[in-house]
């Protein structure tokens, strides 16, 4: 293993073991203070937690739940920092347009290749590494669930698209 890709694999974990204690003690058992946003009639999120890393650095690590019903896709976008997206339940179609990504599927590592099509599944996951350009898409008939961890420089918003206003969605 190159010690890039040890890089990226200490980071993914960092910032899976952050969300992981976040989601245990910032988020209550019924969620019922965490922000759901409807971003278009077909897809919604919920941010389940958003903590700043480090006082003096401004960067926030956001955990969300997204919701992502049959036929939606999130165009071309990207996010400041890493983010390791893991499907919950459904079929994940994605496509890296720019920069690295690693898919974890049964505890076995491979890297996603820019411009092909990535398929993941119930526990599979990506971890994609800062400013990565990446499409998110549910080709299947079932809705799809997924959970992000996103390690977000200061000021930075959420989604960066590629184009504006972003094709086939309203999120922000």
């Amino acid at each position: 293993m190159n010690a890039s890709r040890t890089s990226v694999n200490r980071v993914v974990l960092g910032i899976v073991a952050v969300a992981f204690v976040a989601s245990m003690s910032l988020i209550p058992a019924t969620s019922t203070s965490a922000r759901v946003d409807r971003l278009a009639g077909n897809m919604s999120t919920e941010t389940l937690a958003s903590v700043p890393v480090a006082e003096s650095s401004g960067a926030r690590l956001v955990l969300m739940r997204f919701t992502l019903e049959p036929g939606t896709t999130i165009g071309a976008h990207s996010h400041s920092g890493p983010a390791v997206f893991t499907v919950i339940s459904g079929a994940l179609t994605t496509e890296l347009v720019r920069g690295a990504a690693i898919v974890n599927r049964d505890e076995v590592e491979e890297s996603a290749e820019i411009g092909a099509m990535t398929y993941l599944y119930d526990g599979e996951s990506i971890a994609f590494a800062p400013n990565a350009g990446v499409t998110i898409e549910n080709h299947s008939s079932e809705p799809l669930l997924l959970v992000a961890s996103l390690l977000l420089k200061p000021n930075e918003p959420i989604f960066d698209y590629d184009y504006w206003p972003p094709p086939h969605t309203t999120a922000r």
